[in-house]
């Protein structure tokens, strides 16, 4: 089967190889962009992401399905970018996160990962309250929270918006797992259970924005200052070598004394 991924690698190569110049070409030929893009939008309704994924999840082990993910997502943005539709790493890394959760939806798969200070996930002596692990909506989101999983430290709730509730109606889906994290929407209702469990010297997780690239609401925040709870961020990024670095650390004020 590893002969397999290295066919499925050196074909996709190998179209770039071809693609590449000849779309450059049409760019700049007797052919508008225009109608070349309008055709290519169309096909990738017909051949919806859900299919895609649906195929390739029939076609290949699971353990190969993160780096086809990473694969596939390179390569449609390297098509974008030929026609100037949007920024490539951008638009990859997003494109990215949209075939993992297609692909966690058909089953538990592997995710090469890095993991660095999921110890501070833990309470402490010195917190009053508990933990509060705090994200914004960029890439790899869910694979951070299944590196906190698999790191001893699952969080108790998830503070997200609706639309990110992949698992059900009541929860998220981290990258690659067979299980989800019970999750509330944003208000007064969420924001009760937070404190309920923060009482108790548990770990929650939140975003902070509804959407990416939305502004940030900090209600909880000002929740875990008063309660003395801690706060835990963290980084996450696709090393050259297709291996995920997750990081987690503290902010400059843990405990929103400020």
């Amino acid at each position: 089967m590893a002969s397999t991924m290295t066919r499925f690698a050196q074909a996709n190569s190998e179209k770039k190889r071809t693609l590449t110049p000849l779309l450059a070409a049409s760019r700049d030929s007797h052919v508008p962009t225009r109608f070349v893009w309008p055709l290519m939008k169309r096909l990738a309704r017909v051949v919806s992401l859900e299919r895609r994924a649906g195929l390739l999840a029939a076609t290949l082990p699971a353990r190969y399905w993160f780096r086809a993910a990473v694969l596939m997502s390179r390569w449609h943005a390297l098509l974008t970018n030929i026609f100037g539709k949007s920024r490539r790493g951008i638009s990859e890394a997003y494109l990215r996160e949209h075939w993992l959760v297609e692909l966690s939806r058909r089953g538990p798969f592997p995710v090469p990962l890095r993991v660095t200070g999921a110890e501070l996930l833990a309470p402490s002596a010195f917190d009053r309250g508990g933990v509060v692990l705090c994200a914004t909506h960029v890439p790899l989101l869910m694979v951070m929270l299944r590196a906190a999983i698999l790191s001893g430290h699952k969080p108790e709730l998830v503070l997200a918006h609706p639309d990110n509730m992949t698992w059900g109606d009541n929860a998220v889906q981290p990258t690659g797992l067979s299980e989800g994290v019970p999750a509330v929407p944003p208000g007064p209702g969420g924001l009760l259970k937070i404190r309920t469990i923060l009482r108790k010297k548990g770990l929650v997780s939140c975003t902070l924005d509804r959407h990416a690239g939305g502004p940030n609401h900090p209600d909880v925040l000002v929740l875990a200052g008063r309660l003395g709870a801690r706060i835990v961020i963290f980084r996450a990024d696709l090393a050259p070598d297709g291996v995920v670095n997750v990081s987690f650390r503290h902010p400059m004020h843990p405990y929103c004394e400020s």
